[in-house]
């Protein structure tokens, strides 16, 4: 039987074997020196000699290059926070400036760190900054997760109303294309706009204006924006747009996720759509809060919960006890209710590399955590779990106090 493939509309990541594979997807969607990936491969500087370069040569006229080079290179989020933020100083330049700020909001959304995030976003999203457009996207984007719901569409609406139309003629004379920054911050605009218009009531202006963006040209009706017209109109009760649009998903991109996704909206459901149960939403805030489709409101996270740096979704915090229910003991949390166990402490991630716990460790510590470190093996696979002891405290306390500063966390029994 196949399993369901997750995929996040945020292009949230999810898992990750190093940190290097995984900001690639941040380093291209902030537009940092597309170059640096070539200067990597070729090369092939460690990570230590690439930090070691940049302390030596700090007057380096690359300076900037090799800092987000080196950063790339770092084994956590935490610690390519540290080397952006250790030398920023040395940086001159304001469109450098802007861009560091724009990467370290980055980093901080992958450690979870998201009042981090909105910090350096809204710094990169200062007038006159040469990046105010995407991070004014990224900052929209981020807003709606945390249900800021009106501070979202306004970001959004002035990203949009800077990068202007994907098919306009300076658009095409720009060379902007659906692989460019700017065309990712549109389409994640365009995105944040209806889905904050839906949750303020506004369903129809969302669903004209996406109708009116995927009608503009093909470049613009991409797969993503299909897909939440899809959505919009199932709500509606206009089927025949459903219609339409899946049409359309199908002829443009009949393999995409976006397409088995759609699947489940159409008046037939899935039945006779090859695939189409094959991919399943991971939920989220946002989505949760612009509604999607209607099995959402009751489905809840794995027992397990998925941290930065979490390399398997699959390994378990604690063997469960003989005829314990997981997913009862999630609710159990959720909803505040003392178990029949004893809490001993929260855990905070699970890592395979022992050095990815001891960076989370040290955060949680510069966050006044006691935060603790023990190694379990599960199979044949040794996993390295990061926790914060109960000691006598109220464990709900310690779950809201680690979610105020960016790390989300579960019970562990004993």
């Amino acid at each position: 039987m196949h399993q369901p493939i997750a995929v996040c509309q945020h292009s949230r990541i999810r898992s990750h074997r190093r940190f290097a594979r995984l900001v690639l997807c941040a380093l291209l969607a902030t537009g940092v020196a597309f170059t640096l990936t070539a200067q990597s491969s070729s090369n092939e500087l460690s990570f230590a000699d690439s930090l070691q370069r940049l302390e030596r040569q700090p007057e380096h006229p690359q300076f900037f290059e090799r800092l987000t080079e080196t950063a790339l290179l770092a084994d956590s989020p935490g610690l390519a926070s540290e080397i952006l933020l250790k030398h920023r100083h040395r940086i001159r330049r304001a469109h450098e400036l802007a861009e560091i700020d724009l990467l370290l909001g980055r980093f901080s959304q992958i450690r979870s760190d998201l009042s981090g995030a909105l910090e350096y976003f809204s710094a990169a999203a200062a007038p006159d900054t040469p990046v105010r457009a995407r991070a004014l996207s990224s900052l929209a984007a981020l807003q709606l997760e945390l249900g800021e719901v009106e501070a979202a569409l306004s970001s959004a609406q002035q990203s949009l109303e800077l990068i202007g139309s994907p098919s306009s003629e300076l658009s095409e004379s720009n060379g902007l294309n659906t692989r460019d920054p700017e065309f990712l911050s549109w389409e994640r605009s365009v995105l944040t706009q209806t889905s904050a218009l839906a949750a303020l009531g506004r369903a129809d202006e969302a669903q004209d204006l996406l109708e009116a963006k995927v009608n503009e040209s093909s470049r613009t009706a991409t797969p993503a924006l299909l897909l939440r017209l899809i959505e919009l109109a199932s709500e509606q009760g206009k089927h025949d747009v459903v219609e339409k649009s899946y049409d359309t998903l199908v002829a443009s991109a009949p393999d995409s996720p976006e397409r088995r996704l759609a699947a489940r909206y159409r008046e037939g459901g899935t039945e006779g759509v090859v695939g189409a149960g094959l991919v399943e939403y991971f939920p989220s805030p946002s989505r949760l809060l612009s509604g999607g489709s209607p099995e959402l409101a009751t489905r809840r996270e794995p027992s397990v919960a998925a941290t930065p740096d979490t390399p398997s979704r699959a390994e378990p915090a604690d063997p469960p006890e003989p005829g314990a229910s997981t997913s009862r003991e999630t609710d159990t949390q959720t909803r505040g209710v003392t178990s029949a166990r004893s809490v001993y402490g929260v855990q905070t991630g699970s890592f395979r590399d022992a050095e990815n716990a001891e960076y989370m460790v040290r955060d949680l510590e510069d966050r006044n955590f006691a935060a603790r470190q023990r190694s379990r093996t599960v199979g044949e696979n040794e996993f390295h779990q990061v926790y914060v002891p109960v000691a006598g405290a109220d464990p709900q306390e310690i779950l809201v106090r680690l979610k105020e500063v960016g790390f989300e966390g579960f019970l562990l029994f004993e």
